[in-house]
Formats: C-alpha cells, structure tokens, sequence
C-alpha cells in the first residue's frame, strides 16, 4: 500500500510547483466531495532545526489568495454563498530533509449542520536545496454547491510529513457564509 493513501484523496493530478522552491517533482492530488476544490502553492521561509510532524500556524477565510501574506492581508470573517469559490488560507510548518519535502495536506469543510461539504487534498514532492523548517502558505478554494446552508462553517487541515511517517495536529479555522 502506498504509504500517501491515508490522506490523499481521489481525483485528478495537476502538476505546479511550490513559490520559492524550485522542482520538478510536485505531485498535487485533489480530491474533492464535489470536484470543485483545488488548492494554491505560496512562499516560503526557515524557521529553525529540528525535525517533527507537520504545525499549523493559521487558517482563514480570505477574499483572495494570491501570494505568501495573503492569509493575513486579506482575511475576512464573512463569505458569500453565490461566490463562484470559498477561499480558505492556511500557513503551517514543514520540515526540509537533507533538501527535500514531501508531505501531503487535506483541507476538509463542515457546514453548518457539522457534516463535511467539501475536501481537497494534495501530496507534494519537492527539492528545496536547504535543510529546515519552512513556513509555505497555500489556499484551498472551493466551489459553493446549492445544498450548502448559510451559516457558521469550520475548515480542518490535516497535514502528514511522508518522510518521517507522522501527522501533525490539526488546523482549524471558522468563518461566516451567508
């Protein structure tokens, strides 16, 4: 069994590449309850030694996401339903290993009622050159459906680091549709 099948989900394989690092190697998955979410790369930064599971430090809704520092410069409390995406930000930890990640990252969304709407997963490979922890900030985007409700609704990311076989703690983050 592959030992990236905990977490990656079923769907179709889109090749990018990381902001900040430079690799051929990016593998990105998305699986999808509806089909319509997908997840965006951002930047890095080096933050200390030793190595451990994946941390997450934020997660939020946003108006947009383009770039490292858009979780944080474009977070808003309050979404719509009739946007054509839910935007959801999320800025975490992961450790380099003699120059190379490999993690993988599901951004799941429960609605109002608490049953999961949405999930968008990812594995990424890449080459970075450098030992250490880096901080990268990615966007998962989803496509409101017609059965979603207006109200309070939570993203959890879960993160794995596939090299030292360990899950990190979960990332949560609560916003408004309306």
């Amino acid at each position: 069994m592959n030992r990236r099948a905990l977490l990656v989900g079923s769907g179709a394989a889109v090749s990018t590449t990381v902001a900040g690092c430079a690799s051929d190697q990016t593998k990105d998955e998305t699986g999808s309850g509806n089909g319509n979410s997908s997840e965006d790369d951002g930047g890095f930064e080096h933050t200390g030694i030793e190595p451990g599971p994946p941390k997450i430090d934020d997660v939020g809704l946003v108006s947009e996401w383009e770039e490292y520092g858009d979780l944080t410069s474009n977070a808003i409390e309050t979404g719509t339903l009739d946007a054509n995406q839910v935007v959801v930000a999320f800025r975490y930890n992961v450790y380099s290993h003699d120059g190379e990640v490999q993690y993988t990252t599901q951004a799941k969304l429960y609605g109002p009622d608490g049953s999961r709407v949405d999930r968008s997963s990812r594995e990424i490979e890449e080459l970075t050159g450098e030992d250490g922890w880096m901080k990268p900030e990615v966007a998962a985007r989803f496509q409101p459906e017609d059965d979603w409700s207006a109200g309070e609704y939570e993203a959890e990311i879960i993160m794995r680091d596939e090299i030292l076989d360990e899950v990190g703690d979960p990332g949560t983050g609560t916003f408004e549709l309306e």
